[in-house]
Parts: C-alpha cells; structure tokens; sequence
C-alpha cells in the first residue's frame, strides 16, 4: 500500500486511540490537532483532487461517509464536566473502539485488496471505467473519509464540551 493509504487507514486511528480511550481532559489542542494534521498532511499525500464528473461525486461522498461515522464516533463517547478538576472530560470505551477499528480494518483490508487481488483489481477497474473515475479521485476518496470522520468526530465534542461550562453545569 502506499504510504498515504497507510497514514489514512492505521497512523491516524491508532493515534487517534492513543489520545481518546478512557477518561481523558478535553483540551483545546485536543480539539485542534486533527484540523492542523489535515492541514499539514493533506496536501503532501493527495494524489490529485478531481474536480468534475464522477470522480468529484466519489470524493464528496467519501467526505460525507467520514463526517456521518465521525458523528456517530462522537456519539459513543460522553462528555462530561469534572468540577473538582474543573475541566470537560470525555470518556470513550469499547464501542467506541470498535467503530474507530472497524473502519480502520475496512480501509485497510479494501486498499489491500485493490494492490493484491488481481480479480478485485479487475473488477475495481472495470467500475472505475465504466463511472469514469479515475484512480487519483478513489484514492482521495478514501483518505477524506478517515480524515472528515476525525475532524466531525472532534467538532462534535468542541460543541458539546461549549454547552458543559460551569454556569451550564450549576444551573442543570
């Protein structure tokens, strides 16, 4: 695989383990790391955004797949304020783990494929062809996807975290 696809499917969700199982502080860099290694990351390993047809349509559904897993990733996690430490916590367990490798393996065990398989390879071809896509736009595609689902996963916390300030907190 190369080494974009290795960044997207194992780097990027394994750090993203590393920094959110179990009981965590909710910090600002927290927050904000995923936005600035997207930022950084992104223009080194993109192999060409495609801009038109059908490829343009792959690329944003691989967006929107990410954001909606990102979302649901969000969604496994609380997010709750410690007022003895006072700061906003998340607390992520098992399910949300296995949301994080699931699409992991998924990205991993398909970019596999599409190098290793010749009768997948075969058949990918054939898709990307007949939709006139081109193998830049899938690549993308796949690398969106895990780059919208961290990025929609953090917003999601940063908006929850805004409604858990202390005043917030008292008054519940």
């Amino acid at each position: 695989m190369s080494l974009s696809l290795w960044i997207g499917a194992l780097l990027i969700p394994v750090a993203v383990l590393l920094v959110d199982a179990g009981r965590r502080k909710l910090t600002l860099m927290r927050i904000a790391r995923p936005f600035l290694i997207t930022a950084v990351i992104v223009p080194f390993v993109m192999p060409g955004f495609d801009l038109q047809g059908r490829g343009l349509l792959l690329e944003v559904v691989g967006i929107v797949v990410g954001a909606l897993l990102g979302l649901a990733a969000s969604a496994l996690m609380k997010v709750e304020y410690d007022g003895g430490s006072r700061m906003v916590m998340t607390v992520a367990g098992a399910p949300y783990v296995l949301i994080w490798g699931a699409v992991s393996a998924a990205r991993t065990l398909f970019s596999y494929e599409a190098e290793e398989s010749v009768s997948f390879q075969r058949s990918l071809g054939e898709f990307l062809v007949s939709n006139h896509i081109s193998p830049a736009a899938l690549a993308d595609a796949i690398m969106f996807l895990g780059f919208a689902m961290l990025i929609a996963q953090r917003g999601s916390l940063f908006l929850r975290a805004r409604r858990l300030t202390p005043a917030a907190v008292s008054a519940a």
